[in-house]
Protein backbone atom coordinates (compact mmCIF):
# COMPACT_ATOMS: atom_id res chain seq x y z
CA UNK A 1 0.00 0.00 0.00
CA UNK A 2 1.90 3.09 -1.20
CA UNK A 3 1.83 5.98 1.30
CA UNK A 4 3.41 9.40 0.86
CA UNK A 5 3.86 11.65 3.91
CA UNK A 6 3.89 15.43 3.49
CA UNK A 7 4.83 17.62 6.49
CA UNK A 8 2.94 20.76 5.51
CA UNK A 9 4.05 22.66 8.64
CA UNK A 10 5.00 21.67 12.21
CA UNK A 11 1.35 21.04 13.06
CA UNK A 12 -0.03 19.70 9.77
CA UNK A 13 0.64 16.35 8.10
CA UNK A 14 -0.97 15.04 4.91
CA UNK A 15 -0.93 11.36 4.04
CA UNK A 16 -1.50 10.41 0.41
CA UNK A 17 -2.60 6.78 0.28
CA UNK A 18 -3.14 4.46 -2.65
CA UNK A 19 -5.16 1.24 -2.41
CA UNK A 20 -4.08 -1.11 -5.24
CA UNK A 21 -6.72 -1.94 -7.82
CA UNK A 22 -6.25 -5.68 -7.21
CA UNK A 23 -6.95 -5.35 -3.50
CA UNK A 24 -9.98 -3.16 -4.15
CA UNK A 25 -11.42 -5.53 -6.75
CA UNK A 26 -10.84 -8.61 -4.58
CA UNK A 27 -12.59 -7.03 -1.60
CA UNK A 28 -15.45 -5.87 -3.83
CA UNK A 29 -15.96 -9.36 -5.23
CA UNK A 30 -15.84 -10.97 -1.78
CA UNK A 31 -18.56 -8.65 -0.55
CA UNK A 32 -20.68 -9.28 -3.67
CA UNK A 33 -20.46 -13.01 -3.04
CA UNK A 34 -21.46 -12.52 0.58
CA UNK A 35 -24.41 -10.39 -0.49
CA UNK A 36 -25.43 -12.98 -3.10
CA UNK A 37 -25.78 -15.61 -0.39
CA UNK A 38 -28.29 -13.40 1.42
CA UNK A 39 -30.28 -11.91 -1.47
CA UNK A 40 -33.30 -13.57 -3.00
CA UNK A 41 -33.42 -13.08 -6.77
CA UNK A 42 -36.48 -14.21 -8.69
CA UNK A 43 -35.71 -17.19 -10.94
CA UNK A 44 -32.62 -18.28 -8.99
CA UNK A 45 -32.05 -20.44 -5.98
CA UNK A 46 -30.50 -18.63 -2.99
CA UNK A 47 -26.84 -17.94 -3.64
CA UNK A 48 -26.94 -19.03 -7.30
CA UNK A 49 -27.68 -15.75 -9.09
CA UNK A 50 -24.83 -14.52 -11.35
CA UNK A 51 -22.51 -11.98 -9.76
CA UNK A 52 -23.14 -9.67 -12.69
CA UNK A 53 -26.82 -9.61 -11.79
CA UNK A 54 -26.07 -8.99 -8.10
CA UNK A 55 -23.70 -6.23 -9.15
CA UNK A 56 -26.50 -4.59 -11.10
CA UNK A 57 -28.75 -4.62 -8.07
CA UNK A 58 -26.42 -3.48 -5.28
CA UNK A 59 -23.03 -2.89 -6.93
CA UNK A 60 -22.78 0.84 -6.30
CA UNK A 61 -23.77 0.52 -2.65
CA UNK A 62 -21.43 -2.42 -2.07
CA UNK A 63 -18.51 -0.65 -3.75
CA UNK A 64 -19.01 2.45 -1.58
CA UNK A 65 -19.07 0.33 1.58
CA UNK A 66 -16.00 -1.68 0.57
CA UNK A 67 -14.07 1.42 -0.44
CA UNK A 68 -14.94 3.11 2.85
CA UNK A 69 -13.79 0.12 4.90
CA UNK A 70 -10.53 -0.18 2.96
CA UNK A 71 -9.86 3.54 3.31
CA UNK A 72 -10.40 3.35 7.08
CA UNK A 73 -8.19 0.26 7.47
CA UNK A 74 -5.41 1.65 5.30
CA UNK A 75 -5.55 5.03 7.04
CA UNK A 76 -5.22 3.49 10.49
CA UNK A 77 -2.31 1.36 9.31
CA UNK A 78 -0.58 4.35 7.70
CA UNK A 79 -1.01 6.49 10.82
CA UNK A 80 0.55 3.76 12.97
CA UNK A 81 3.39 2.93 10.59
CA UNK A 82 4.38 6.56 10.06
CA UNK A 83 3.82 7.59 13.71
CA UNK A 84 1.36 10.36 12.99
CA UNK A 85 0.27 11.71 16.39
CA UNK A 86 -3.01 13.24 15.33
CA UNK A 87 -4.99 15.49 17.68
CA UNK A 88 -8.30 15.37 15.87
CA UNK A 89 -10.26 13.85 13.02
CA UNK A 90 -8.60 14.10 9.59
CA UNK A 91 -9.86 15.99 6.59
CA UNK A 92 -10.38 13.36 3.86
CA UNK A 93 -10.23 13.99 0.12
CA UNK A 94 -10.35 11.41 -2.67
CA UNK A 95 -10.24 11.35 -6.42
CA UNK A 96 -13.10 10.06 -8.56
CA UNK A 97 -12.39 6.36 -8.98
CA UNK A 98 -12.12 4.78 -12.42
CA UNK A 99 -12.66 1.02 -12.84
CA UNK A 100 -9.43 -0.93 -12.92
CA UNK A 101 -7.37 1.84 -11.28
CA UNK A 102 -6.11 2.20 -7.69
CA UNK A 103 -8.23 4.10 -5.19
CA UNK A 104 -6.34 7.25 -4.20
CA UNK A 105 -7.20 9.50 -1.29
CA UNK A 106 -5.51 11.88 1.16
CA UNK A 107 -5.94 12.57 4.86
CA UNK A 108 -4.80 15.84 6.42
CA UNK A 109 -4.21 15.85 10.18
CA UNK A 110 -3.46 18.39 12.84
CA UNK A 111 -0.55 17.06 14.88
CA UNK A 112 1.61 18.07 17.78
CA UNK A 113 4.99 19.37 16.77
CA UNK A 114 7.71 16.73 16.90
CA UNK A 115 10.05 17.10 19.90
CA UNK A 116 13.08 19.31 19.35
CA UNK A 117 16.32 19.70 21.26
CA UNK A 118 16.31 22.80 23.48
CA UNK A 119 19.49 24.73 24.24
CA UNK A 120 19.68 25.32 27.99
CA UNK A 121 23.00 27.16 28.03
CA UNK A 122 23.03 30.52 29.78
CA UNK A 123 19.85 30.16 31.84
CA UNK A 124 19.72 32.73 34.66
CA UNK A 125 17.19 33.32 37.40
CA UNK A 126 16.75 34.83 40.86
CA UNK A 127 15.70 33.01 43.99
CA UNK A 128 14.31 35.50 46.48
CA UNK A 129 15.23 34.59 50.06
CA UNK A 130 12.17 36.01 51.77
CA UNK A 131 12.20 37.45 55.28
CA UNK A 132 9.02 37.51 57.34
CA UNK A 133 8.61 40.66 59.43
CA UNK A 134 6.97 40.76 62.86
CA UNK A 135 4.03 42.68 61.39
CA UNK A 136 3.24 39.75 59.10
CA UNK A 137 3.14 37.40 62.10
CA UNK A 138 0.84 39.73 64.04
CA UNK A 139 -1.54 40.14 61.12
CA UNK A 140 -1.71 36.38 60.68
CA UNK A 141 -2.55 36.07 64.38
CA UNK A 142 -5.33 38.62 63.88
CA UNK A 143 -6.73 36.54 61.02
CA UNK A 144 -6.62 33.54 63.31
CA UNK A 145 -8.61 35.47 65.92
CA UNK A 146 -11.13 36.39 63.21
CA UNK A 147 -11.58 32.72 62.37
CA UNK A 148 -12.27 31.97 66.04
CA UNK A 149 -14.70 34.85 66.54
CA UNK A 150 -17.87 33.95 68.44
CA UNK A 151 -21.36 35.29 67.91
CA UNK A 152 -23.58 36.45 70.74
CA UNK A 153 -27.16 37.71 70.74
CA UNK A 154 -27.65 41.46 71.04
CA UNK A 155 -29.05 42.20 74.50
CA UNK A 156 -30.92 44.44 74.94
CA UNK A 157 -32.14 44.67 71.32
CA UNK A 158 -30.77 47.62 69.34
CA UNK A 159 -30.25 48.62 65.68
CA UNK A 160 -27.37 47.09 63.74
CA UNK A 161 -23.95 48.72 63.91
CA UNK A 162 -20.87 48.47 61.75
CA UNK A 163 -19.15 45.13 62.42
CA UNK A 164 -22.34 43.34 63.55
CA UNK A 165 -23.42 40.14 61.84
CA UNK A 166 -26.91 40.12 60.35
CA UNK A 167 -29.00 37.57 58.54
CA UNK A 168 -31.23 39.03 55.85
CA UNK A 169 -33.79 38.10 53.23
CA UNK A 170 -33.85 40.13 50.05
CA UNK A 171 -35.70 40.34 46.75
CA UNK A 172 -33.99 42.07 43.82
CA UNK A 173 -35.50 43.35 40.57
CA UNK A 174 -33.63 44.95 37.68
CA UNK A 175 -34.90 48.43 36.89
CA UNK A 176 -34.93 47.83 33.13
CA UNK A 177 -37.07 44.68 33.47
CA UNK A 178 -39.28 45.11 36.55
CA UNK A 179 -41.79 42.61 35.19
CA UNK A 180 -39.29 39.73 35.35
CA UNK A 181 -39.28 37.23 38.19
CA UNK A 182 -37.20 38.76 41.02
CA UNK A 183 -34.00 37.25 42.36
CA UNK A 184 -34.69 36.06 45.90
CA UNK A 185 -32.29 35.09 48.66
CA UNK A 186 -33.15 34.01 52.18
CA UNK A 187 -30.88 33.69 55.17
CA UNK A 188 -27.90 35.55 53.71
CA UNK A 189 -25.37 36.38 56.42
CA UNK A 190 -23.45 39.66 56.11
CA UNK A 191 -21.21 41.88 58.19
CA UNK A 192 -22.59 45.40 58.45
CA UNK A 193 -20.45 47.80 56.41
CA UNK A 194 -18.25 45.12 54.87
CA UNK A 195 -17.37 45.30 51.17
CA UNK A 196 -19.36 42.38 49.87
CA UNK A 197 -20.45 41.93 46.26
CA UNK A 198 -23.73 43.63 47.19
CA UNK A 199 -21.95 46.46 48.96
CA UNK A 200 -24.95 48.78 48.86
CA UNK A 201 -26.98 46.28 50.87
CA UNK A 202 -24.22 45.74 53.42
CA UNK A 203 -23.86 49.50 53.86
CA UNK A 204 -27.62 50.06 54.16
CA UNK A 205 -27.90 47.64 57.07
CA UNK A 206 -26.28 50.13 59.47
CA UNK A 207 -29.06 51.33 61.79
CA UNK A 208 -31.66 48.73 60.79
CA UNK A 209 -33.42 46.71 63.50
CA UNK A 210 -34.58 43.09 63.42
CA UNK A 211 -37.81 42.89 61.42
CA UNK A 212 -37.20 46.22 59.67
CA UNK A 213 -37.39 46.44 55.87
CA UNK A 214 -35.67 48.88 53.54
CA UNK A 215 -35.54 49.58 49.80
CA UNK A 216 -31.97 49.72 48.49
CA UNK A 217 -30.80 50.97 45.08
CA UNK A 218 -27.97 48.96 43.54
CA UNK A 219 -25.74 49.94 40.61
CA UNK A 220 -23.72 47.06 39.18
CA UNK A 221 -20.38 48.15 37.68
CA UNK A 222 -19.71 47.79 33.98
CA UNK A 223 -17.06 45.16 34.69
CA UNK A 224 -19.22 43.08 37.04
CA UNK A 225 -18.18 39.43 37.05
CA UNK A 226 -21.70 38.34 36.05
CA UNK A 227 -22.01 39.62 32.51
CA UNK A 228 -25.82 39.78 32.60
CA UNK A 229 -25.64 42.17 35.60
CA UNK A 230 -22.87 44.42 34.28
CA UNK A 231 -23.81 48.09 33.95
CA UNK A 232 -27.40 47.59 35.14
CA UNK A 233 -29.27 49.07 38.08
CA UNK A 234 -31.61 47.24 40.40
CA UNK A 235 -33.82 47.73 43.43
CA UNK A 236 -33.70 45.38 46.40
CA UNK A 237 -36.23 44.93 49.19
CA UNK A 238 -34.18 43.99 52.25
CA UNK A 239 -35.44 42.62 55.57
CA UNK A 240 -33.28 42.05 58.66
CA UNK A 241 -34.12 38.63 60.10
CA UNK A 242 -31.53 38.35 62.85
CA UNK A 243 -28.70 40.32 64.45
CA UNK A 244 -25.68 39.17 66.46
CA UNK A 245 -22.48 40.55 67.99
CA UNK A 246 -19.11 39.29 66.85
CA UNK A 247 -16.62 38.76 69.69
CA UNK A 248 -12.91 38.18 69.02
CA UNK A 249 -11.01 36.06 71.55
CA UNK A 250 -8.20 37.71 73.49
CA UNK A 251 -4.74 37.05 72.10
CA UNK A 252 -3.29 35.26 75.12
CA UNK A 253 -2.06 31.88 76.34
CA UNK A 254 -5.61 30.58 76.70
CA UNK A 255 -6.31 31.32 73.05
CA UNK A 256 -3.03 29.64 72.07
CA UNK A 257 -4.07 26.50 73.95
CA UNK A 258 -7.46 26.60 72.22
CA UNK A 259 -5.73 26.28 68.85
CA UNK A 260 -3.40 23.55 70.04
CA UNK A 261 -0.24 25.32 71.25
CA UNK A 262 1.31 25.45 74.73
CA UNK A 263 1.25 29.23 75.05
CA UNK A 264 1.23 32.45 73.03
CA UNK A 265 5.00 32.32 72.50
CA UNK A 266 4.72 28.86 70.96
CA UNK A 267 1.81 29.99 68.80
CA UNK A 268 3.79 32.97 67.49
CA UNK A 269 6.72 30.68 66.71
CA UNK A 270 4.49 28.27 64.82
CA UNK A 271 2.84 31.04 62.82
CA UNK A 272 6.25 32.47 61.90
CA UNK A 273 7.54 29.04 60.87
CA UNK A 274 4.50 28.46 58.68
CA UNK A 275 4.76 31.88 57.05
CA UNK A 276 8.46 31.33 56.39
CA UNK A 277 7.79 27.88 54.90
CA UNK A 278 5.06 29.34 52.70
CA UNK A 279 7.34 32.20 51.64
CA UNK A 280 10.05 29.69 50.70
CA UNK A 281 7.54 27.64 48.73
CA UNK A 282 6.31 30.68 46.84
CA UNK A 283 9.87 31.82 46.14
CA UNK A 284 10.76 28.39 44.76
CA UNK A 285 7.59 28.36 42.68
CA UNK A 286 8.42 31.77 41.23
CA UNK A 287 11.94 30.60 40.42
CA UNK A 288 10.66 27.49 38.65
CA UNK A 289 8.05 29.46 36.71
CA UNK A 290 10.70 31.93 35.58
CA UNK A 291 13.03 29.18 34.36
CA UNK A 292 10.26 27.32 32.57
CA UNK A 293 9.01 30.50 30.91
CA UNK A 294 12.54 31.20 29.68
CA UNK A 295 12.78 27.73 28.16
CA UNK A 296 9.36 28.07 26.51
CA UNK A 297 10.50 31.37 24.99
CA UNK A 298 13.59 29.65 23.60
CA UNK A 299 11.72 26.64 22.23
CA UNK A 300 8.64 28.50 20.94
CA UNK A 301 6.60 25.32 20.39
CA UNK A 302 3.80 25.73 17.88
CA UNK A 303 0.35 24.36 18.68
CA UNK A 304 -2.34 22.91 16.40
CA UNK A 305 -4.78 25.72 15.65
CA UNK A 306 -8.09 23.85 15.74
CA UNK A 307 -7.03 21.67 18.64
CA UNK A 308 -6.08 24.76 20.63
CA UNK A 309 -9.46 26.31 19.88
CA UNK A 310 -11.17 23.10 21.03
CA UNK A 311 -9.17 23.20 24.26
CA UNK A 312 -10.26 26.78 24.86
CA UNK A 313 -13.92 25.96 24.27
CA UNK A 314 -13.73 22.99 26.63
CA UNK A 315 -12.18 25.12 29.39
CA UNK A 316 -14.70 27.88 28.85
CA UNK A 317 -17.56 25.40 29.13
CA UNK A 318 -16.00 23.89 32.26
CA UNK A 319 -15.67 27.36 33.79
CA UNK A 320 -19.32 28.16 33.18
CA UNK A 321 -20.38 24.77 34.54
CA UNK A 322 -18.33 25.40 37.67
CA UNK A 323 -19.50 28.96 38.31
CA UNK A 324 -22.98 28.80 36.78
CA UNK A 325 -24.48 29.86 33.49
CA UNK A 326 -24.89 33.43 34.72
CA UNK A 327 -21.14 33.84 35.15
CA UNK A 328 -20.19 34.69 31.60
CA UNK A 329 -16.74 35.87 30.60
CA UNK A 330 -16.49 39.06 28.60
CA UNK A 331 -14.19 39.44 25.58
CA UNK A 332 -11.26 40.70 27.66
CA UNK A 333 -11.63 37.88 30.18
CA UNK A 334 -11.89 35.31 27.40
CA UNK A 335 -8.73 36.70 25.84
CA UNK A 336 -6.92 36.35 29.17
CA UNK A 337 -8.24 32.81 29.60
CA UNK A 338 -7.10 31.89 26.09
CA UNK A 339 -3.67 33.38 26.77
CA UNK A 340 -3.32 31.44 30.02
CA UNK A 341 -4.41 28.17 28.37
CA UNK A 342 -1.83 28.63 25.61
CA UNK A 343 0.84 29.38 28.20
CA UNK A 344 0.00 26.27 30.22
CA UNK A 345 -0.06 24.01 27.17
CA UNK A 346 3.24 25.33 25.81
CA UNK A 347 4.82 24.72 29.20
CA UNK A 348 3.46 21.17 29.23
CA UNK A 349 4.83 20.56 25.74
CA UNK A 350 8.27 21.87 26.71
CA UNK A 351 8.35 19.74 29.86
CA UNK A 352 7.68 16.71 27.66
CA UNK A 353 10.45 17.67 25.24
CA UNK A 354 12.96 18.18 28.04
CA UNK A 355 11.97 14.91 29.70
CA UNK A 356 12.69 13.14 26.43
CA UNK A 357 15.89 15.11 25.76
CA UNK A 358 17.35 14.57 29.24
CA UNK A 359 15.77 11.17 29.95
CA UNK A 360 13.88 12.59 32.92
CA UNK A 361 10.62 10.65 32.76
CA UNK A 362 9.58 9.48 36.22
CA UNK A 363 10.81 5.99 37.02
CA UNK A 364 8.62 3.21 38.46
CA UNK A 365 10.68 3.48 41.64
CA UNK A 366 9.84 7.19 41.99
CA UNK A 367 6.16 6.50 41.45
CA UNK A 368 6.16 3.67 43.99
CA UNK A 369 7.96 5.82 46.57
CA UNK A 370 5.56 8.76 46.15
CA UNK A 371 2.53 6.49 46.39
CA UNK A 372 3.89 5.00 49.60
CA UNK A 373 4.42 8.50 51.01
CA UNK A 374 0.86 9.43 50.14
CA UNK A 375 -0.47 6.20 51.65
CA UNK A 376 1.42 6.90 54.89
CA UNK A 377 0.18 10.50 54.98
CA UNK A 378 -3.51 9.74 54.47
CA UNK A 379 -3.53 6.48 56.43
CA UNK A 380 -4.64 4.26 53.55
CA UNK A 381 -3.20 0.97 52.30
CA UNK A 382 -0.79 1.32 49.38
CA UNK A 383 -3.07 -0.82 47.20
CA UNK A 384 -5.97 1.57 47.81
CA UNK A 385 -3.84 4.59 46.85
CA UNK A 386 -2.74 2.84 43.66
CA UNK A 387 -6.36 2.05 42.82
CA UNK A 388 -7.28 5.73 43.34
CA UNK A 389 -4.64 6.83 40.85
CA UNK A 390 -5.71 4.25 38.29
CA UNK A 391 -9.31 5.43 38.62
CA UNK A 392 -8.37 9.12 38.25
CA UNK A 393 -5.95 8.52 35.39
CA UNK A 394 -2.89 6.39 35.99
CA UNK A 395 -0.40 8.71 34.31
CA UNK A 396 -1.16 11.81 36.39
CA UNK A 397 1.40 10.97 39.05
CA UNK A 398 3.97 10.06 36.40
CA UNK A 399 3.44 13.46 34.79
CA UNK A 400 3.76 15.30 38.10
CA UNK A 401 6.97 13.52 39.03
CA UNK A 402 8.35 14.01 35.52
CA UNK A 403 7.73 17.74 35.80
CA UNK A 404 9.49 17.77 39.18
CA UNK A 405 12.47 16.03 37.56
CA UNK A 406 12.55 18.58 34.74
CA UNK A 407 12.34 21.55 37.12
CA UNK A 408 15.14 20.11 39.25
CA UNK A 409 17.28 19.71 36.13
CA UNK A 410 16.61 23.30 35.06
CA UNK A 411 17.62 24.61 38.48
CA UNK A 412 20.80 22.55 38.33
CA UNK A 413 21.56 23.92 34.85
CA UNK A 414 20.84 27.59 35.58
CA UNK A 415 22.96 30.26 37.23
CA UNK A 416 20.76 31.24 40.19
CA UNK A 417 21.30 34.44 42.15
CA UNK A 418 19.90 34.64 45.67
CA UNK A 419 18.49 37.87 47.03
CA UNK A 420 16.92 38.82 50.32
CA UNK A 421 13.63 40.68 50.32
CA UNK A 422 11.11 41.69 52.94
CA UNK A 423 7.68 40.13 52.72
CA UNK A 424 4.68 42.30 53.52
CA UNK A 425 1.90 40.77 55.55
CA UNK A 426 -0.21 40.43 52.44
CA UNK A 427 2.20 37.81 51.11
CA UNK A 428 0.91 35.38 53.70
CA UNK A 429 -2.45 35.46 51.92
CA UNK A 430 -1.05 34.57 48.50
CA UNK A 431 -1.93 30.93 48.91
CA UNK A 432 -5.60 31.83 48.94
CA UNK A 433 -5.08 34.02 45.89
CA UNK A 434 -3.48 31.11 44.08
CA UNK A 435 -6.54 28.97 44.73
CA UNK A 436 -8.81 31.67 43.36
CA UNK A 437 -6.65 31.95 40.25
CA UNK A 438 -6.88 28.21 39.70
CA UNK A 439 -10.65 28.31 40.04
CA UNK A 440 -10.85 31.11 37.49
CA UNK A 441 -8.94 28.96 35.03
CA UNK A 442 -11.54 26.23 35.56
CA UNK A 443 -9.10 23.41 34.86
CA UNK A 444 -5.63 22.62 33.66
CA UNK A 445 -4.60 21.37 30.27
CA UNK A 446 -5.22 17.74 29.45
CA UNK A 447 -2.64 15.45 31.05
CA UNK A 448 -1.06 18.36 32.87
CA UNK A 449 -3.12 18.15 36.03
CA UNK A 450 -1.34 17.96 39.34
CA UNK A 451 -2.11 15.36 41.97
CA UNK A 452 -3.84 17.12 44.86
CA UNK A 453 -1.18 18.90 46.88
CA UNK A 454 -3.01 18.02 50.07
CA UNK A 455 -2.10 14.39 49.46
CA UNK A 456 1.62 15.10 49.72
CA UNK A 457 3.09 13.99 53.05
CA UNK A 458 5.71 16.73 53.38
CA UNK A 459 3.22 19.60 53.48
CA UNK A 460 1.60 21.00 56.65
CA UNK A 461 -1.37 23.31 56.51
CA UNK A 462 -0.98 26.74 58.15
CA UNK A 463 -2.34 26.99 61.66
CA UNK A 464 -5.15 29.19 60.36
CA UNK A 465 -6.49 26.21 58.45
CA UNK A 466 -7.21 24.41 61.73
CA UNK A 467 -9.37 27.23 63.00
CA UNK A 468 -13.02 26.72 63.67
CA UNK A 469 -15.52 28.23 61.31
CA UNK A 470 -17.71 31.00 62.58
CA UNK A 471 -20.77 29.88 64.43
CA UNK A 472 -23.99 30.51 62.53
CA UNK A 473 -26.42 33.09 63.71
CA UNK A 474 -29.11 31.76 65.96
CA UNK A 475 -32.42 30.89 64.40
CA UNK A 476 -35.16 33.47 64.95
Amino acid sequence: MPVTVHQIDPNTVRLEIEIPAEALEAAFERELRRQRAQLRVRGFRPGKAPLSLIKGYVGDQVFAEVAGELMEESLLRAVEEHEVHAVGAPKLEHEAHKPGEPLRFSATFEVHERPREIDLAGLKAVRRVLRIEDTAVEEQLERLRELHARTEPVEPPRPARRGDLVRIDYELRFDDKPQDEPIRREGLELEVGAGYVLGEIAAALDGMAVGEQKTVAIAFPADHHIATYAGRTATAQVKVVDLALRRLPALDDEFAREVGEADLTALRAKVRAELEAEARRLAERDLENDLLDQVVERAKPSLPTQWLEDQFRERLAAFQQTFGAGRELGPDEQALLRQEIERQIRRTVVVGWLARQKNLRATPEQVEKRMQQIADAVGKPLAAVKADFVRKGGDLLVLELTEENVLAALKAEAAIEERTAEVPAEASERKGVEKAEKAAKAEKPAKAEKVEKAAKPDRTEPVAKTAKSEKPLKKP
